[in-house]
């Protein structure tokens, strides 16, 4: 019935078919030659989609896909397979084999060459290859064999549906052998090893029932033995597929459930927070632990406590049933502020000035981790009762008394002469031992550094930060802080006190801190 339905359809007799068949195979067979032409096409197109991989340009990968000829080698490949052509077949292969070569060779070079920074996403699309892949190749193998049948199907269309397939995850593994990355290597070089089976199979079978197909005996024997080896190939291929693709729900899953409770996390802190750019890196289902980075402005005035950062944290785990390991990258907005605004924020720092001066008086031992202070709203028309949280560090023995707390607040009432309600949290100081305690150590240093430098001007921004922690006979251990910070113009260098800073940081990580400044000034546009 179905090939009667081809046949009518075709409208094709058996002679007819044959001559087709032949002048087919003559035109791919010319065209999988490795001439000049073909060597030039592969490496301009191996280089434009590698840039577009590196600059993240999806424009500029398609480019590249659109001259990409690596189509007919495949296509020599499903046709000699079908009709069992070993000539065509070891040209084809040869040609493969050489074609893999040349881009791995070009695109890891290119990488080496042009500076980038970082994986992209256009990379790390190619890099988590899934079963829905596997059939995107077979569904583009059936449109490039239709091709060969209905002249309406432009060749050329068909093409770059095989290109997309198979160039820019071949490009990627010649970026992961640039980078030494072996998991970025083998992912995509496995997400082109399945599409290129899934093509020649998918392209075998449609061929089969438009009746490409051998002639003689021997030869519908060997057909046999390569479509068995064809479906093993895939179901070989299946198998870690399967699992990546188990993996990809699971990391969009928990990636969607991390991005949600830090928004609502935040969102209780204050409603002017915004979260973006939350990366959860690549991770199995057999992980107990999730790297987690976020970007997170927050207006100005507003900081987070080490106790509400463990929250958050704690807050994560139980919704992942992972351990996270949080980094957050804290962004100070501003916002157009009256002239009563003005005068909270000088009170701010009367308050926080005060506070630290009683609390010298009272224990030169106690460390201050953190002030904020909350103000009611129209505290200017109005008044009201100021809150006022007093992060303190514990090292096991700060002591502060109830009576010592219920002094300060009234001191405080008397100086701000205004109703106030402190309170007052004890952080627990944990000395770093694992190595991940550097990457925590790091994002604290940002963080502090970032909010001195914010107080001293808004403007400044810090780029570059190295952070070094070693071991010093002299002073124990040593972290060294080399920071880049973008300096106004109109901003005197000589506000930026690096000694006070380097004190500070001291402070705040428990650890003797020396810092290099690196000041690049810029200029408003």
């Amino acid at each position: 019935m179905i090939s009667k339905l081809l046949h009518k359809i075709d409208g094709l007799t058996a002679d007819e078919r044959d001559k087709l068949q032949d002048k087919l195979l003559e035109q791919v067979s010319e065209e999988v030659k490795l001439d000049v032409s073909y060597i030039i096409v592969l490496l301009s197109s191996t280089i434009i989609t590698t840039l577009g991989l590196l600059t993240n340009s999806t424009a500029v990968v398609i480019g590249g896909m659109l001259i990409a000829p690596i189509f007919w080698p495949i296509m020599g490949l499903t046709l000699s397979t079908i009709t069992t052509r070993r000539h065509l077949l070891n040209k084809s292969a040869i040609s493969i084999l050489i074609s893999i070569g040349l881009v791995l060779l070009i695109s890891s070079s290119v990488s080496m060459i042009i500076p980038f920074s970082g994986v992209t996403e256009e990379i790390r699309q190619r890099t988590n290859p899934t079963l829905l892949d596997l059939l995107i190749a077979l569904s583009v193998s059936v449109i490039a064999v239709a091709a060969i049948y209905y002249p309406k199907i432009s060749t050329t269309a068909t093409g770059v549906a095989v290109s997309i397939a198979l160039l820019p995850p071949l490009c990627v593994s010649g970026i992961g052998l640039a980078l030494m990355d072996f998991d970025i290597f083998w992912n995509s070089f496995l997400l082109f090893g399945a599409n290129v089976g899934a093509i020649v199979f998918a392209g075998v079978v449609t061929l089969y029932l438009l009746r490409f197909r051998p002639k003689r005996k021997e030869e519908k024997e060997r057909l046999r033995i390569g479509i068995i080896f064809s479906i093993l190939f895939l179901f070989l291929l299946s198998i870690p597929l399967t699992i990546y693709f188990r993996d990809s729900i699971a990391q969009s899953r928990i990636h969607e459930e991390i991005t949600n409770e830090l928004n609502s996390q935040f969102m209780d802190i204050t409603e002017d927070s915004r979260v973006e750019t939350v990366i959860t890196q690549n991770f199995s289902t057999l992980d107990d632990s999730i790297k987690v980075q976020a970007t997170v402005f927050l207006p100005e005035g507003f900081y987070i406590t080490n106790a509400q950062q463990e929250e958050i944290i704690q807050s994560l785990s139980e919704k992942t049933g992972k351990t996270i390991d949080l980094q957050l990258n804290l962004v100070t907005t501003l916002l157009l502020r009256k002239e009563e605004d003005e005068n909270i924020k000088s009170l701010n720092r009367e308050i926080e000035i005060f506070i630290a001066r009683e609390l010298e008086a009272l224990n030169s031992g106690i460390v201050i981790n953190d002030t904020i202070i909350n103000y009611p709203e129209n505290f200017s028309d109005n008044g009201g009762v100021i809150e006022i949280l007093l992060s303190l560090k514990d090292f096991g023995d700060t002591q502060i008394t109830f009576d010592q707390k219920q002094n300060l607040e009234e001191r405080i009432k008397v100086y701000v002469n205004n109703e106030v309600e402190l309170n007052i949290e004890l952080v627990p100081i944990r000395k770093l031992s694992q190595p991940s305690d550097l990457v925590k150590l790091e994002a604290s240093i940002n963080n502090v550094l970032g909010q001195d430098l914010n107080f001293i001007d808004n403007n400044i921004d810090i780029g570059e930060l190295i952070v070094v922690n070693s071991e010093n006979n002299g002073k124990g251990n040593v972290v060294s802080v080399t920071a880049q910070i973008y300096v106004p113009a109109e901003v005197d260098t000589a506000t930026i006190d690096k000694a006070t800073l380097e004190t500070h940081l001291s402070e705040e990580v428990e650890e003797t801190v020396e810092l290099e400044l690196q000041i690049i000034r810029v200029e408003k546009i």
